[in-house]
Parts: C-alpha cells; structure tokens; sequence
C-alpha cells in the first residue's frame, strides 16, 4: 500500500490536492493510505514512512515547506517530495531538498495526474533490486542502498547505505558497473568512485558531500561535466 502525505495550511487547497490524489488513485486502481496536514510540524510528528509527500512552500505559521522539508529528509530520505505552491520564485529550494517535482497551484488540474504518474515510475525504480556476487554466494540489495561503489584495483566495494555502514566486496570493474548503473542513477566523479545521486547532498569546489556527510574528491578535469550532470538529475522538479 502506497502512503501519501499532503501538508497545506488552506483547507482549499489542501481539499483539492486530495481530491485530485483520489481522482488520480481510482483512476490507476491503486490502494493507498492518504493523510492530510496543516502544518509541518503535524507532518514531521508522524511516524509513517510516508512514499509521496505533497509539500505546500508558503505556509503562514510554523514551520514553512523549505524548513519542513529539510527536516523531513533527516528522517525520511528517500520519499517522493512534490512541492506545491502559488509563487515559482520558491522553486530553486527543491534543489537543497532533492525534490521531485515542483507544482503551481494554479495549473494543477493540467499536471498533476501527470507529476503523479511519474513519481509512481520513480518508486518503482527505486525498488529495484542489484544482485552483487561475494564470497560464493548472490547478495540482492536495492539500488537505492548503495550509496557508493569504490574501486581498487580489481576489486569493487559496496558501501552501503542500508545496513548502515555495511559494505560488500567482489571482484569487478568500475567501468563496466559505470555502463549499467549510470542509466539507473550513479555518477562517476573519479577513476575510482562511482556515486549514486540519491546520496549526494551537494557539489561544491571539487567535493562530493553524501547524505552522511562524507566526502569524495571530484575529478577537476570531468568536473564541469560532472557539476552539470548532478543538476540535471536535481532538476527533475
């Protein structure tokens, strides 16, 4: 069953985006739990581990939908965040938060089933298995667990995201991982690291900063080429 958040502070607009959510829900037969908030606070006081959440930018009192966010991904890093606002000025906070999708009020009954069927395709891309082979045995992990694979000579290690600071190892090259992975998500920013993007909080003067704040050293010569991929993966909004 799918979970799915909507946080507004106007019961309009927080009526309608839960209309459009049902619309759009029965339309593609699909089972989900909806819940409905009026303030971030509400949102973040929740224990469950919500796949799409429906971010309203603007609200009045409280917490707003930028400082919403960035607290949310504390606790819940990998859900769908859609921001939904009245003003496009607000768009570039999505980037700090790796938001989705950035909706106008105004033009939602154009794009929503539209935004909403594309964060469907995500998670089912985020549940995607990889299947590594160590030690005489086959590991399936999801690809959203890595969070980066490091080359050494000819062996790769996995270090992942869950279980926290698990890593596999195996033999293999870099390269040829790079040629399958890099259409599922994952960079490579050196000879030796292929990252995946939904760990990257920034790039920044050559660094690589990961959600658990551990750094990579980018490569200068690629680093345009890297700092402009990064953004058009961020630019998913």
């Amino acid at each position: 069953m799918l979970h799915i958040a909507i946080c507004d502070d106007e019961p309009v607009h927080a009526s309608k985006i839960e209309k459009l959510t049902e619309q759009f829900l029965a339309a593609q037969g699909l089972d989900a739990a909806v819940e409905l908030f009026s303030c971030g606070e509400g949102l973040l006081a929740s224990d469950t581990p919500f796949d799409i959440v429906l971010l309203d930018v603007d609200m009045k009192e409280g917490l707003d939908g930028i400082e919403t966010a960035r607290l949310l991904r504390r606790k819940n890093d990998m859900a769908i965040l859609i921001y939904i606002s009245a003003f496009i000025e607000f768009a570039p906070a999505g980037y700090e938060v790796n938001a989705f999708r950035y909706l106008l009020k105004n033009d939602l009954d154009r794009n929503f089933s539209a935004c909403m069927s594309s964060a469907l395709e995500q998670l089912n891309r985020e549940e995607e298995h990889w299947v590594i082979h160590t030690g005489g045995e086959e590991i399936a992990v999801y690809l959203k667990d890595i969070r980066y694979i490091e080359s050494t000579k000819r062996i790769v290690h996995y270090h992942m995201a869950l279980p926290e600071g698990c890593e596999y190892q195996c033999y293999d090259t870099l390269n040829d991982l790079e040629q399958t992975l890099s259409a599922k998500g994952f960079l490579r920013v050196q000879r030796s690291f292929l990252i995946n993007l939904r760990h990257v909080r920034s790039i920044r003067n050559y660094w690589v900063t990961l959600d658990d704040s551990q750094q990579l050293k980018a490569s200068e010569k690629r680093y345009a080429e890297i700092l402009q991929a990064y953004t058009l993966w961020k630019g998913r909004i």
